[in-house]
């Protein structure tokens, strides 16, 4: 898939509960819940591991197959980039 880090922005508060995850948006107000392969995609974009390796990780984590983790993936980083909730990958 792709090769570069996906950051998340650090001025984005964000809260773990249990295996689960709360976004906060300041500027809007609004909450963003997480279900459990949610905030595991989004604690693991730390800007050190690439898509590949996040969607191995949820591979491993959840006994998923590789094209429902790709899936996942892909809709949570565009789904983050589209809310500015990621940092933009130069």
């Amino acid at each position: 898939m792709a090769s570069e880090g996906y950051p998340r922005r650090r001025s984005v508060p964000w809260r773990a509960i249990d295996t689960e995850a709360v976004v906060v948006d300041v500027k809007s107000g609004l909450l963003y819940p997480l279900n459990a392969v949610g905030a595991t995609i989004w604690d693991l974009c730390d800007g050190s591991r690439t898509v590949d390796e996040i969607v191995a990780a949820l591979v491993d984590t959840f006994d998923a197959e590789p094209a429902t983790s790709n899936a996942s993936t892909a809709t949570a980083s565009s789904s983050t980039a589209r809310n500015g909730r990621r940092a933009p990958v130069s």
